[in-house]
C-alpha cells in the first residue's frame, strides 16, 4: 500500500504539475500571455522536486485509509450494528488526512 499511495500520488502530481503551474502563473504574472510565450521549460520547472514530494505523502494517506478501513469494519454503533461504509470512510479519511498532514505540512514551509 505504501508503494502504491506513493507511486500513484508521485504520476498525478507530475502529470497534473503544467496545469497547476499555468493556474499559478495566470495569477500572479498578471495573467499569462499565451502558452507559447510561457515555454516548455516554465511549465515543467520544479517539477520532479514537486512529484517526489508528493511520494511519501501518498504513501502515508493510502496506507492510514486502508489500515483505518480495515480496522473500522469490527466498529459498531449505540445499537451494536455495523457502522456505515459512508461513516467509516468519513473516519478513515480524516485519519489519514491527519497523518499525511505530518508530511504535508513541513513541504510546504520548505516551498
Amino acid at each position: 500500500q505504501l508503494m502504491a499511495g506513493g507511486l500513484g500520488r508521485f504520476v498525478g502530481q507530475l502529470v497534473m504539475y503544467p496545469a497547476d503551474a499555468i493556474r499559478t502563473l495566470s495569477q500572479t504574472r498578471g495573467g499569462a500571455k499565451t502558452l507559447g510565450d510561457l515555454g516548455l521549460t516554465t511549465l515543467v520547472n520544479g517539477c520532479v522536486t514537486t512529484s517526489l514530494f508528493a511520494l511519501p505523502m501518498g504513501a502515508i494517506q493510502f496506507s492510514v485509509f486502508g489500515q483505518a478501513r480495515r480496522r473500522g469494519r469490527d466498529w459498531r454503533d449505540a445499537n451494536g450494528a455495523p457502522v456505515s461504509d459512508l461513516a467509516l470512510d468519513f473516519c478513515a479519511s480524516i485519519a489519514a488526512a491527519l497523518c499525511s498532514s505530518s508530511v504535508s505540512i513541513p513541504q510546504e514551509v520548505i516551498k
